[in-house]
């Protein structure tokens, strides 16, 4: 990596740049968890198991919502980055954070769902749950902002940079649902 003095001089002079690649790190730093995408009964005996399964999860997006506070501060320079190309990265960058951080609250909060008993019913020849991609965001107003915020970000990237490799990256992530929910599953 940099030395430190460089490092703090490059964060000056180039906010968006220094914010990008801080979010791009936690980013990859998140997606190497691991994360149930299969439940089978009975859901009540994995409450303690759940229980774990949530706490890197916190701590994951524990670290996400750190990184958004950088890359608001990194908002309000935004003029100062002087290339479009960074600009675009950066606006990108960002929305993914958003949806990475909506994912994981919204995935943490359907595992609560299981130590709540609250599962949907399993008809005959059902044999168990899967998660899947929600329209609803079923957690807190806060995830419903972010999840608001992703879009309203992405469509900027389709408008303000059309025919670019962005406004395709940005429309394909928009027609993504963000929620997540438990479904019953046939195997």
């Amino acid at each position: 990596g940099m030395k430190k003095e460089d490092k703090e001089a490059f964060d000056k002079d180039f906010p968006l740049r220094a914010a990008y690649l801080e979010i791009i790190e936690a980013l990859n730093e998140s997606s190497k968890m691991t994360l149930r995408e299969v439940l089978r009964p009975p859901a009540d005996k994995l409450k303690a198991a759940i229980f774990e399964e949530q706490v890197p999860l916190g701590m994951a997006t524990f670290k996400l919502e750190r990184t958004l506070e950088l890359v608001k501060a990194a908002v309000k320079k935004r003029d100062q980055e002087t290339s479009k190309r960074w600009q675009a990265n950066f606006d990108f960058a960002h929305a993914r954070l958003l949806a990475r951080l909506v994912y994981l609250i919204e995935y943490n909060y359907t595992l609560a769902r299981i130590r709540a008993d609250d599962l949907p019913e399993l008809a005959m020849g059902q044999t168990g749950w899967r998660v899947g991609a929600a329209k609803k965001i079923n957690s807190e107003t806060k995830t419903k902002n972010y999840a608001k915020e992703t879009k309203t970000i992405l469509t900027r990237v389709m408008n303000d940079y059309p025919d670019t490799p962005w406004a395709i990256l940005a429309q394909r992530e928009n027609e993504f649902a963000l929620g997540v929910q438990w479904r019953a599953k046939s195997d």
